[in-house]
């Protein structure tokens, strides 16, 4: 795995100064690739999204198949990886239902803690951000006593999503 994050790398990321992804999947490798970069001196900040344990079960559910059982397995066992590999790591803790309802806000608040200068461009900015990011894209929007409510084990209910929702 080490070479192939190093030949990704090298292949499309060369000469890009700020560069960021995004897969759920990749909290089980964050401690090689924090190697890697290391290796490579590239810093690297992440950006921890929560989501409400029950909305990523029901995505799952939806998508694959699984059980909310699975699902809510999934959930843990990538969140607790994930928790395990960012120490050390500068990290900013977003919502993703603060994101969904204003990226803009969002990302300005992840910018400033991880000190990167905010685009010049806004408006262009903004445009490729609203079709990217779209409230119509989201399958599920449940509430902590939905939560509660699901069955779902202890340690998954003691997830705290924030102070607001914007279910």
């Amino acid at each position: 795995f080490r070479e192939e994050i190093v030949a990704l790398i090298d292949k499309r990321l060369t000469g890009v100064s700020l560069w960021a992804w995004k897969d759920p999947r990749s909290s089980l490798f964050l401690e090689l690739w924090k190697e890697v970069l290391g290796e490579l001196e590239i810093p690297l900040s992440v950006v921890f999204v929560v989501r409400n344990p029950l909305d990523v079960a029901r995505s799952l559910q939806k998508r694959d198949g699984f059980t909310l059982d699975k699902g809510f397995g999934i959930w843990l066992n990538y969140n607790v990886a994930a928790l395990r590999s960012v120490k050390d790591t500068p990290v900013v803790f977003i919502s993703y239902d603060r994101f969904i309802a204003d990226w803009e806000t969002e990302m300005r608040r992840i910018a400033e803690a991880l000190d990167i200068q905010w685009p010049h461009e806004g408006a262009k900015l903004r445009e490729k951000m609203r079709s990217f990011v779209r409230s119509d894209l989201r399958h599920s929007c449940s509430t902590e006593e939905d939560l509660r409510e699901s069955g779902a084990a202890p340690p998954v209910k003691r997830h705290r999503r924030g102070k607001s929702s914007s279910c």
